[in-house]
């Protein structure tokens, strides 16, 4: 029989491995991070993620079974790419079929319902807030939901920790809600429950917002998700695409940059300048 420090410690090591994310983080420095999801595959492949972004199950079957399990090209239900004709409840590589232009959304159905989003890591060496940062996004509608009169939504939420957090965590403690961030069924008074084209006009809006009370340190990890939920009716699916994450320098940067060009301008007219 093992000694109780052996057994204690064989279980740490359970609880931590348990702990450990999935997700590669994307690393942010002071810029413009975009993702466009072309990278997805089109219809005939589902392909993969893009890096630091991801999917995973709120709600699955068996009931509580598979909740919090990541949604992928090989897990049940898979990580679907389609143009909205696909009725099933899970993560959508959206697109038009055939074409490299895709989307990351969802749709929730009976048996599941997800969410999705992004996991980057603050490599800047300084604290951020919600001042530093500008965030924005098109949200495009791909299926209509079958109930004219629910608009559904996708909540958005984030948080921040070390390197063991990462999106699939089921308790809502700790994670913060930003509305104006949120998904929206845009064709609201649509009852047909069919795909529609994202991509026209009508059927995407432009989002922006700033995520309220964020307070980022460096090294630590900052998850970003939307969280869907089964309607009555056939549901809608939503997705997000040409999504930017902008770290605004600190007023220092834009100083130090403006007074080597000022010097570098005042070299140039030295050199220009006629000898007395």
């Amino acid at each position: 029989m093992k000694s109780p420090r052996v057994l204690i410690g064989a279980l740490a090591a359970l609880v931590a491995s348990s702990a450990s994310a999935q997700t590669t983080p994307v690393s942010i420095t002071d810029g413009l991070y975009l993702q466009n999801f072309n990278t997805m595959g089109t219809e005939v492949s589902p392909g993969t993620y893009p890096t630091g972004w991801n999917g995973y199950k709120i709600t699955g079957n068996p009931s509580g079974a598979t909740a919090g399990t990541f949604i992928n090209s090989g897990s049940s239900p898979a990580l679907i790419a389609d143009d909205g004709s696909v009725n099933d409840g899970s993560i959508h590589n959206y697109g038009t079929n055939g074409s490299t232009d895709r989307s990351l959304g969802s749709m929730a159905d009976p048996i599941t319902t997800a969410g999705f989003g992004v996991v980057l890591v603050n490599n800047t060496g300084r604290v951020l807030t919600a001042a530093d940062i500008q965030i924005a996004f098109r949200a495009e509608q791909w299926r209509t939901g079958g109930q004219a009169n629910i608009n559904e939504v996708w909540t958005f939420e984030y948080r921040t920790g070390d390197a063991t957090l990462d999106m699939n965590g089921l308790s809502s403690t700790g994670w913060t809600q930003v509305s104006a961030l949120n998904l929206n069924e845009i064709q609201t008074s649509t009852s047909g429950g069919g795909p529609i084209d994202g991509n026209a006009a009508g059927n995407f809006v432009n989002i922006s917002g700033a995520l309220t009370g964020l307070v980022w340190n460096p090294g630590d990890r900052l998850v970003l998700r939307w969280l869907d939920a089964n309607n009555l009716g056939a549901d809608a699916g939503m997705s997000i695409d040409d999504f930017s994450f902008n770290v605004v320098p600190e007023p220092g940067t834009f100083i130090m940059c403006g007074a080597v060009v000022a010097l570098a301008g005042l070299r140039r007219w030295r050199r220009r300048r006629p000898a007395d």
